[in-house]
């Protein structure tokens, strides 16, 4: 610190310093200068007073914070009996916890007979605190892995029954849509059956008396039939028969024989 701080030294200052003084007076001055303006004056009275208001600070760990309180009560009352200390320094272990739940069961459950035991039950505790916040997160985190997996489940089983509904409405719209046009294909079909099948008839009819109208008869000679066909032939037929029976013998065997022994 002094060979900082001669060389920033000006003037007459810097001449007196380095021409006059030796550097042993200069050593010894700046220490008892420095003592005497900045160093603390600490007394038992001082140590009990932050013994006293000694807290567990944020982040200290259990056992830095107990070898502190051991510490300033050794400097403060470091004339008393084993058993006054062991009580003050659970006394103020206590007070100084940050955690509530964690002093409330030292206090009323675990009830130390030292600052060590304190210590020891204190570091359990937080540790068997730890696991359960740790089991709890799990469990939540499970139930919420579970309600989204059921949620998605069902979202997918949703999406897959939508999709196939739709592929079915789709699948029933176009069945529908094969069956209006195979109807409609049946119904053309079959008018054109029914429009060929009148034309045909249309068709053959004027022929057929075409063809005729210049057919004789041989039998009536009339015309438009054959003869197979005449109307006169039933009638000419009763005329035949009956001309024959006109000139049918009498008997039925021929014409009757000359009487015998008579000339003819």
């Amino acid at each position: 610190m002094l060979d900082q701080l001669l060389p920033r030294l000006e003037g007459f200052a810097a001449r007196f310093a380095f021409s006059q003084l030796s550097p042993n007076l200069l050593n010894d001055y700046l220490v008892e200068e420095l003592d005497s303006r900045f160093r603390a004056m600490e007394t038992t009275r001082s140590f009990a007073s932050k013994f006293s208001r000694r807290s567990q600070r944020h982040g200290e760990t259990l056992e830095k914070y107990a070898a502190g309180l051991k510490q300033l009560y050794d400097k403060a009352h470091g004339w008393r009996d084993r058993r006054t200390r062991d009580e003050d320094l659970v006394r103020r272990f206590l007070d100084g916890l940050n955690d509530d739940d964690v002093k409330f069961k030292l206090e009323f459950n675990k009830e130390p007979r030292n600052i060590d035991e304190a210590v020891y039950f204190a570091v359990n505790l937080i540790e068997i605190q730890s696991s359960n916040r740790a089991e709890r997160r799990n469990r939540y985190n499970a139930r919420i892995t579970e309600h989204d997996d059921y949620d998605s489940t069902v979202a997918d089983e949703e999406e897959k029954a939508f999709a196939i509904k739709g592929a079915d409405a789709k699948t029933t719209h176009s069945r529908v849509k094969n069956e209006d046009e195979s109807k409609s294909e049946a119904s053309t079909i079959n008018e054109l059956l029914a429009r060929i099948e009148k034309l045909e008839a249309e068709r053959n009819t004027p022929q057929k008396k075409n063809f005729k109208k210049d057919v004789t008869c041989f039998r009536c000679q009339q015309k438009r039939h054959y003869a197979r066909e005449c109307p006169n032939q039933e009638q000419k037929n009763d005329f035949n028969r009956t001309a024959d029976e006109k000139h049918k013998p009498l008997n039925g065997n021929g014409p009757a024989l000359a009487a015998k022994g008579r000339s003819m």
